[in-house]
């Protein structure tokens, strides 16, 4: 078995929210933690139709899109498309503040 390429991932569901999903990826572009130990997987709804929110530079993120639009299964489509052992959730109307990640990696290994 592979090991998973990241430390943690970040699951975001979202619906026709691009400017909010814009704001919450600006967030974790300014994550203290290094751009190497995280990635991101944003789920759309399958019927959903652009435009759409572009990943800022140099963020990895993977978007995916979900048959079923409501929150659970979308949330449940995330973290399955994820590639690291920990995964943390995110509604795309929240901004984190820049060490979220550094904090929950640091409460995880405690």
């Amino acid at each position: 078995m592979s090991r998973p390429q990241f430390e943690i991932a970040v699951a975001i569901p979202t619906r026709g929210r691009e400017t909010r999903l814009a704001f919450a990826l600006d967030g974790l572009a300014s994550q203290t933690l290094a751009r190497d130990s995280f990635h991101v997987v944003v789920v759309r709804e399958k019927r959903a139709s652009g435009p759409y929110t572009d990943a800022p530079a140099g963020l990895d993120v993977r978007f995916v899109t979900s048959p079923d639009p409501s929150p659970s299964a979308m949330r449940n489509r995330g973290w399955r498309a994820a590639d690291a052992p920990l995964i943390a959730f995110m509604d795309d109307d929240c901004r984190p503040s820049e060490r979220w990640l550094e904090h929950l990696l640091a409460a995880a290994r405690t």
